[in-house]
């Protein structure tokens, strides 16, 4: 049985009982709290902006195959539209919007393994189904206007999820799929390697109110100038089966397909704002049956917000690992955990400063037989841990 992705009653029993949470839970360091609630202000009004009503369409761009305006409300997007090479599918579109009603299909032969999908024309509103029928394989959406993810979006695929504002995907040494300048593009077979931005400030990739659900095993990332994600509905905004969530914001440079934290040469980081709802602490980044999550930014808001992956079983926990210049916490956790014989991941943070108030932050936690994870908070110029905040493993690392 999965694990739950909240902190549960008899947890919080027992953190209270053993005095991790102070009578002044509510108290807050304003400096810390001003800043986040002015960043979240600014993003709440980018984003009323965004969620203002768009016509919904899918149209190709005639660039790597015919320029059609596909019928809708449920758009078949095949291999007919496309140039292919080896395993890979490439798409271009002029526009790429679905409203609630709506969904994109993508298919084509078995023996696909990425379908790469790129956008000209502006920036993308996905408010409906994004879904794969091709067994296993990954999906690439790259839109160098910005991609906003609304409160219906839903992932239906057979394999990993990739967002990128990204300037150019590389594909191999020497390939490249070119979505800021597509006349740059050589098409090649060799698999996708980096997402490349050739300026420090490329645009956002927001998520609002929606939860992107990988329900079989597969990654999610999202690799962004800046990344806003936020839930005012009390649920889940990425959640993960069996696989990782990678977080990358930044710009002026290349960033690794690959989930992780090393392959980047990043010239300069952007904001990860992450808010959630103050009724109930949910995990809003979930990665289960042995997921990691990478979180790397140049500045790490989050405001009722959690981060957490767990493991049942005889599968090792996931591990949480946070790179960020600054990271500001109000309220949430960072949370591993198992309920098997495995042991849980461990919570790492490398950060010139981590301030932290009104929150469990970081809990590494065993319900069965596995031993609890490492804590790890590489702070090189100041660590606050607020009052009402604390730290927990019974592991002996900490």
């Amino acid at each position: 049985m999965a694990m739950p992705s909240t902190i549960s009653t008899s947890m919080m029993r027992t953190y209270k009982m053993m005095g991790f949470i102070s009578p002044s839970f509510g108290r807050r360091r304003e400096e810390v709290v001003m800043n986040l609630r002015h960043t979240i202000t600014i993003v709440a009004a980018m984003t009323f902006l965004t969620c203002l009503p768009v016509q919904a369409s899918v149209v190709t761009d005639g660039t790597v195959g015919p320029g059609v305006s596909l019928p809708g409300p449920d758009y078949q997007i095949s291999d007919t539209l496309v140039t292919s090479a080896g395993a890979n599918l490439f798409h271009s579109f002029a526009r790429f919007d679905l409203n609630s009603s709506e969904s994109a299909t993508f298919s084509g032969p078995d023996s696909v393994t990425n379908i790469i999908s790129r956008v000209t024309g502006g920036a993308s509103t996905i408010n409906g189904q994004l879904r794969s029928l091709i067994p296993g394989a990954d999906l690439y959406l790259l839109n160098p206007a910005g991609i906003l993810f609304g409160e219906q979006a839903v992932l239906d695929l057979q394999g990993s999820f990739y967002a990128s504002t990204a300037d150019y995907l590389a594909l191999g040494d020497n390939g490249r799929f070119d979505t800021a300048s597509p006349t740059n593009s050589l098409l090649t077979s060799d698999p996708p390697t980096a997402f490349g931005f050739l300026t420090t400030e490329p645009a956002t990739i927001s998520i609002q109110d929606s939860l992107l659900n990988l329900e079989q095993p597969g990654n999610i990332n999202l690799v962004a100038g800046s990344l806003q994600l936020s839930d005012s509905v009390d649920q889940q905004i990425l959640r993960t089966a069996a696989g990782d969530i990678n977080l990358v914001a930044g710009g002026g440079g290349e960033v690794g397909v690959n989930p992780g934290l090393a392959e980047q040469t990043l010239s300069s980081r952007g904001d990860l704002i992450l808010s959630g709802s103050e009724v109930q602490q949910s995990a809003q980044l979930f990665a289960d049956g042995g997921g990691r999550i990478f979180i790397s930014a140049g500045r790490l808001f989050g405001e009722h917000a959690g981060v957490m992956t767990s493991t049942v079983g005889d599968v090792p926990g996931g591990d949480i690992l946070v790179a960020a210049e600054t990271v500001s916490l109000d309220g949430g956790f960072l949370a591993t955990t198992s309920s098997g014989m495995e042991q849980a991941g461990s919570i790492v943070v490398d950060s010139a400063s981590i301030e932290v108030v009104n929150g469990h932050f970081a809990i590494s936690y065993s319900e069965g037989g596995g031993d609890s994870g490492s804590i790890r908070l590489n702070g090189e110029n100041n660590v606050l841990i607020g009052l009402g905040s604390f730290l927990y493993t019974d592991a002996s690392d900490l």
